[in-house]
């Protein structure tokens, strides 16, 4: 009788922690799903702070361009030098140009 009594328990147990296991895996990959969410949240907040900024500085630079047109030449200078300095990166390191995905492609084929 003992045998009998204690096989089922055995097999009630083997149940139990079967579903344990199951419950805790998805209570893992529940923790891990609201952690990706929330760290994904702070990039799109981020992303978004730094649209408003820069929305905010050109608006800044319109009105300071509006006001002192002297200010528009050095505009013009910086953005002259900034394409000096693209051109020169893109001539030293030309796999830097494009939006990369042939090369993700290529390494991955």
């Amino acid at each position: 009788m003992d045998n009998q009594t204690k096989e089922p328990k055995s097999h009630k147990e083997s149940i139990t922690k079967m579903f344990l296991g199951i419950s805790s895996m998805k209570n893992k990959l529940v923790l891990k799903g609201a952690f990706v969410g929330f760290l994904s949240g702070l990039v799109v907040i981020s992303y978004r702070i730094g649209i408003h900024n820069a929305d905010i500085l050109r608006e800044n630079i319109r009105k300071l361009v509006l006001n002192e047109p002297k200010f528009l030449i050095l505009l013009f200078g910086m953005v002259f030098i900034n394409s000096l300095v693209i051109t020169k990166l893109v001539k030293a390191e030309p796999m830097s140009s494009g939006s990369g995905i042939p090369q993700i492609r290529g390494k991955i084929l």
